[in-house]
Parts: structure tokens; C-alpha cells; sequence
């Protein structure tokens, strides 16, 4: 069987990968050796060091990004899972696929650190990316033509207004923002080197033939 299709987004999940680790936002947190905040104690996360890059440096970062948890998108989570679940290669590397994509999920859908009931992480991680980063003021909104879509944005933006009203919260749920950011950061990087080997079997085992 040939997995052309399934090849290319598997090598474009990687080449997403290559240009979000290339990219000045991620090269700039890395550089800096935290992600925004530092923790003095266990009650009071305070901004002790604030190395946040431009919106712009943000911008274009969140332009990759979107590739990987946008359900939409080709070479999402959800789609290369798919992908995943199809084609026939070593046992091992389906495996080691489907531990990262577990781990990662029950890292998410596990509860915050704060006081705020029944808030995932990765409910916090999308209010931020979604609401937080993305669309900096109300003007934002205008942008989605589909009313559910705005609809759905509109409440991240009002949830997100909502946590920035109290200051202690909202420092809390950056700290925590930034750590989850981190950890997904770091699955990406392991996916794509699973995927790396992935391609190389498929093209010892198949009639695919390498550019």
C-alpha cells in the first residue's frame, strides 16, 4: 500500500516543527530560561522578570502554532492521530506515537493550580492562545465571518477579560499558561522525531520514492 498522502503530512508536520522551533518566539523563551514568569512562592506567583516578545515576534508564532491544535487544519493533533490509526508500520512506532499523544492529553485535560473549579489546562491553553495572544483587544473578533466561530471566540475573550479582572488569578493562570506552552512544545518535538522515522520505513517498505 502507498502512503503518499499520509507522507506529506507527516513531512509537513515536521516542517512546521522545524520553522516553530526556528522561530524568533520560541529561540527568544528558550534564550531568556523561563517562559514569562518566575514563582517566589507557593501562594503568590509574581512577575519577578517580564520577557515577553513583541506582538509581532507573538504573531508569527501563533501562525505555526495553529497548524498543530486547530482541528481543521491538516496537520493538527486530531489529524495526524488519524493518520496514525491507518497506516501499517512497526507496532513500536505506532506506540511510541500514541504514548506522547496520551500523555500529553491527560497533562491537559487535568486540572489548574489556581482556585478557579473545573478549569482544565488545556481550557487555559486555549483561552490564551485563542483570546490572550491572538486577538489583542475586541477588534479581533471581526476577523471571523462564521458566527459560531466568532461566537466561540467572543467567550474565550470574555473569559479572558474575566481572569485579567483579578490580578493575583490572572498571574497564576500565565505562570501556568507558559508551563503548559512548554510541555506542548515538547510533544510537537517528540512527534515529529517519531514521524521522522515513520517516513524513512515507509519509504524501505512501500513503492514511495523520496524527493
Amino acid at each position: 500500500m502507498v502512503y503518499s498522502e499520509e507522507v506529506k503530512a507527516l513531512e509537513l508536520f515536521n516542517l512546521n516543527t522545524e520553522k516553530l522551533f526556528s522561530g524568533r518566539y520560541v529561540k527568544y523563551a528558550q534564550e531568556m530560561g523561563d517562559w514569562s514568569f518566575v514563582l517566589v512562592n507557593d501562594e503568590s506567583p509574581t512577575a519577578t522578570r517580564r520577557n515577553l516578545p513583541d506582538q509581532k515576534t507573538i504573531n508569527e508564532f501563533l501562525a505555526t502554532f495553529k497548524f498543530f491544535v486547530q482541528e481543521d487544519e491538516e496537520t493538527s493533533f486530531s489529524e495526524i492521530n488519524k493518520i496514525y490509526d491507518q497506516i501499517q508500520i512497526a507496532s513500536e512506532l505506532k506506540e511510541n506515537f500514541f504514548k506522547e499523544q496520551k500523555t500529553l492529553n491527560n497533562y491537559l485535560n487535568g486540572e489548574n493550580l489556581t482556585q478557579i473549579k473545573n478549569l482544565t489546562k488545556r481550557e487555559i491553553l486555549n483561552v490564551f492562545v485563542f483570546a490572550g495572544l491572538s486577538h489583542k483587544g475586541r477588534e479581533g473578533l471581526d476577523s471571523f465571518a462564521d458566527k459560531s466561530t466568532f461566537n466561540n471566540a467572543a467567550k474565550k475573550r470574555a473569559t479572558y477579560d474575566n481572569w485579567q479582572a483579578n490580578d493575583k488569578t490572572f498571574k497564576s493562570l500565565e505562570l501556568q499558561f507558559y508551563k503548559i506552552l512548554g510541555i506542548v512544545l515538547a510533544t510537537i518535538k517528540k512527534i515529529a522525531k517519531i514521524n521522522a522515522e515513520v517516513i524513512s520505513e515507509l519509504f524501505k517498505t512501500t513503492n514511495l520514492k523520496q524527493k
